[in-house]
């Protein structure tokens, strides 16, 4: 269990993903992974949504982008760390 009292299984990808976007509360990301999918990553969503935050592919592709990233293919969103950074920004 998490600081935050819940299941931590990218601990080491959300922490520095928080980091980065120091505006964030500490506690969202988490809370947004558990709520979407429990930090089961699952296979893409009836509507297209993917990975463990559920982001569809143009909304992740738009925050990469914001971000400055670039977001190679669709198939990157079921990493841990892209998704979360995607949908940490």
């Amino acid at each position: 269990m998490s600081e935050f009292g819940l299941p931590l299984r990218y601990k080491n990808v959300i922490t520095p993903s928080r980091r980065a976007q120091k505006h964030l509360d500490p506690a969202w990301s988490p809370r947004f992974i558990y709520a979407e999918t429990k930090f089961d990553a699952r296979e893409p969503h009836s509507a297209g949504a993917e990975g463990l935050m559920q982001l569809l592919p143009e909304t992740a592709k738009f925050l990469a982008q914001s971000s400055g990233a670039t977001l190679r293919s669709r198939r990157a969103l079921k990493h841990p760390a892209v998704n979360i950074a995607c949908g940490s920004y």
